[in-house]
């Protein structure tokens, strides 16, 4: 009866406590949000490979049309192993640039490949010293 006396009253509940959190608590309680996104995500992306590439399990080729982070900022040197889906512009790009044997001390982006119009012996890729 107490309660709904006081509740009566006021109208209303007392208020909390409110809490003074740090900001350093307040970044790390962001950040662990953030990280625990980034590895759902990341989870998923795994998940789906693995449904859609029958290769998914002993791949190595740095660039992988399944993969978005790949794509966005993996370098490719013509020595390393090439993704065997089929039916992929850059991909065929790839294998070309890889027969003509251009030197394997330069690396090639997603970007680059796409751009590519001819593939021929005078092509280079980016300089990794620069």
């Amino acid at each position: 009866m107490e309660i709904l006396k006081y509740e009566s009253k006021n109208h209303r509940c007392p208020k909390k406590k409110r809490r003074n959190y740090s900001l350093r608590f307040l970044i790390f309680c962001w950040a662990k949000k953030k990280i625990k996104n980034l590895i759902i995500k990341r989870v998923k992306i795994i998940k789906f490979m693995e449904k859609n590439c029958k290769e998914f399990d002993y791949c190595n080729a740095p660039l992988c049309p399944f993969d978005e982070e790949s794509l966005k900022c993996g370098l490719w040197y013509p020595d390393e192993e090439i993704c065997r889906k089929k039916g992929i512009d850059w991909i065929k790009k790839q294998k070309k640039i890889a027969r003509v044997g251009t030197s394997e001390d330069r690396y090639f982006t997603f970007g680059m490949l796409n751009k590519i119009q001819r593939i021929g012996r005078g092509i280079r890729g980016e300089d990794p010293n620069k």
